[in-house]
């Protein structure tokens, strides 16, 4: 049985495999569009297919020359788009450029892949009926253009519904998580505040004294129990390989907000450096280490704001605090 982590593993690469697919499928759509709509152009005003034609009872409708001009008028756009999506890449990283660019290919797509249905069915039923047709010439290879492109068509369509239902469910398990993040938050188990000396029957219970090494014990696994609380993994040589694994297996997906975990990561620190100094260990440095892309797009804390969290950390823990920002891309 596989862990909801496990689960959304497979999601995510289920989720990358479909993406894969799907743009060698848009890739291949552009050629085929052309091909059917200018080939199946050119067969139509071809007289011996209008002789052949004549006298067959089709009852599907001849696609008309507006239909494949719109065919081929979706091939342009997809072309156009995506040279662009490579423009983009270099000039810009906003991501709603590439959502807007990718719902214009996407209806482009599906009005493409209902034209070459169209077209497909009509050669097809003209093909099963007429033997003339071989003596024509440009009908098979438009026939075999527009079997490979309702082919090509049908898996954009079929592989667009499979990655909105992955992208829907990791959007789904996010939110899930981030609730039950909140809701562990909330809940905080107080150990000082119950009395060190109960009454039962109106006599004090006496609690049982500790050694100074069982003390030194018992203050070490509060010390790592208040730190993992605090929201950080204490990294020994048992649990390094775990924490290495776990850092292989994070695949950030979706927009980026930079200041917002730049200013999130900063608090954990000094939240961290209160509950160290009550605990009074003398000895600690920190490390802050930023690994981004140099994007932002979805933060909702202002630059202002990152500068007067950085003032704070080199006011409080400057002197023992180091950071690192690491670019990536």
């Amino acid at each position: 049985q596989l862990t909801s982590a496990e689960n959304m593993a497979l999601i995510e690469l289920c989720t990358k495999f479909f993406l894969c697919v799907w743009a060698l499928c848009c890739a291949a759509f552009i050629p085929l569009t052309f091909g059917v709509g200018y080939g199946t152009i050119s067969l139509f005003n071809d007289f011996d297919f209008q002789d052949c034609i004549s006298t067959l009872i089709i009852n599907t409708a001849q696609p008309t020359t507006t239909e494949l001009n719109l065919l081929n008028g979706c091939g342009y756009i997809c072309a156009i788009l995506f040279c662009c999506s490579f423009f983009a890449a270099k000039a810009s990283q906003n991501e709603s450029r590439y959502q807007c660019m990718g719902c214009l290919w996407l209806i482009a797509a599906m009005v493409g892949s209902a034209l070459l249905m169209h077209v497909f069915t009509y050669l097809n039923e003209i093909n099963g009926n007429n033997l003339c047709t071989y003596d024509v010439d440009g009908f098979a290879t438009a026939f075999a253009w527009a079997e490979a492109g309702v082919v090509v068509g049908s898996l954009i369509v079929t592989l667009t519904c499979c990655i909105i239902c992955c992208f829907a469910m990791i959007a789904a398990a996010e939110q899930s998580d981030k609730q039950q993040g909140g809701n562990n938050s909330n809940v905080r188990a107080v150990a000082n505040n119950n009395p060190r000396g109960r009454l039962l029957g109106g006599r004090q219970q006496q609690e049982p004294q500790m050694t100074a090494a069982q003390q030194r014990y018992v203050g070490g696994l509060l010390s790592l129990a208040v730190v993992e609380e605090c929201g950080f993994c204490i990294a020994t040589e048992n649990n390094r390989r775990m924490i290495l694994n776990r850092l292989q297996n994070v695949n950030p997906l979706g927009q980026t907000a930079l200041r917002d975990a730049v200013i999130y990561g900063i608090q954990k620190m000094l939240a961290l450096k209160v509950v160290i100094a009550k605990l009074g260990v003398i000895e600690h440095k920190f490390v802050h280490i930023v690994l981004t892309d140099g994007a932002d797009n979805r933060s909702q804390c202002t630059l202002t704001d990152t500068q007067r969290i950085f003032m704070q950390l080199g006011r409080e823990i400057g002197d023992i605090c180091t950071t690192y920002f690491i670019g990536i891309g």
